[in-house]
């Protein structure tokens, strides 16, 4: 999570932003390990740790595009600067979640039941958990607690 927090913040200039984004990531990975044994088939192994680490990239996907638009955005008003940057950001982030939901639909028919359990199952609600976290509680939380434009702090 340190990792994520140093390269978001290269990437955004924004600590506040960058330690936001750490702990929707760290939500992420929290909400997925509290899958896998409400999933009832899946265990704590080599393959969902993989996975789990695939969901930090995947968290870090659906959550730095927002909150950089966000911060990209002009304006004093988080509210309204949250709206400007769904609308601009939220479509493309739910079509790379559907293409996502879509690419990884195919592993539900493998006649193999790990692939379906540790792939299919755990990707499937990486990518669901990820979007959900990113696309709903990303802009509640930027709407309250946000930093201020990129362009108001040069």
């Amino acid at each position: 999570m340190l990792g994520v927090l140093v390269i978001t913040f290269l990437f955004q200039f924004s600590f506040r932003s960058s330690l936001m984004i750490a702990i929707i990531v760290i939500m992420v990975v929290i909400e997925l390990l509290g899958f896998i044994p409400e999933h009832g088939k899946l265990k704590l192994n080599a393959f969902s740790i993989v996975n789990l680490a695939i969901a930090v990239g995947m968290a870090i996907e659906f959550t730095a595009h927002i909150v950089h638009q966000f911060l990209a955005e002009p304006g004093t008003d988080k509210i309204e600067r949250v709206k400007n940057a769904l609308t601009f950001m939220g479509e493309p982030m739910i079509f790379g979640m559907i293409s996502s939901l879509i690419s990884c639909a195919f592993l539900a028919a493998s006649n193999t039941e790990f692939i379906r359990q540790y792939y299919f199952a755990m990707f499937f609600a990486m990518i669901v958990i990820a979007s959900v976290n990113g696309l709903i509680l990303l802009p509640v939380l930027l709407s309250f607690v946000g930093d201020s434009p990129l362009i108001a702090r040069c």
